[in-house]
């Protein structure tokens, strides 16, 4: 099921070309079109490891992130793997930006809606977007679901939840 939040020529469907900035949602239950992005590679990083600077080769900055192995069956699909979830005191993910990226591609699993916010490089928010699905209990399985942003003068991306939320891939 493709769902995407639209505001006013922000917001552009995956299968159409990006003409302005924008950010869309959809499920992976749908085949996904084809993928000229690469992901990066958090199975390199140890587990309970604060994420910072280790891409910083790739252009990306993390604040707020944690490697780990969910604990909770919920967030994974057949065997668990390292994935990126908030720090503890935190309930959001913060990207900084340092080279312009014209498609960033988010895999995000939670129970709630999973909000995403391009900023640029004054704090101004671009666009935003977030999953768009309804209140999970813990005895479902929560979804796998995919952001895309599309757009330049992209300086940092906020990805925050009201409850946990795990980001199993980010693809450059």
């Amino acid at each position: 099921m493709l769902s995407v939040m639209s505001l006013p020529s922000s917001f552009t469907p995956l299968h159409l070309p990006p003409q302005e900035p924008g950010c869309s949602a959809r499920s992976t239950r749908q085949s996904l079109k084809k993928r000229i992005c690469q992901n990066l590679p958090f199975h390199k990083l140890s587990p309970f490891e604060t994420v910072r600077d280790q891409y910083a080769d790739w252009g990306v900055q993390f604040e707020g992130a944690i490697a780990l192995f969910p604990s909770n069956p919920s967030f994974y699909s057949r065997v668990p793997r390292l994935v990126l979830m908030p720090t503890t005191e935190r309930r959001s993910i913060t990207l900084t930006l340092k080279k312009p990226l014209s498609r960033i591609v988010f895999c995000v699993r939670g129970y709630y809606d999973i909000r995403l916010s391009a900023l640029d490089s004054t704090g101004h928010c671009i666009t935003h977007c977030k999953t768009f699905r309804y209140r999970y209990g813990e005895r479902h399985k929560a979804p796998l679901e995919q952001l895309t942003v599309d757009g330049r003068n992209i300086a940092s991306l906020i990805l925050e939840s009201s409850a946990p939320f795990i980001l199993e891939s980010l693809s450059l």
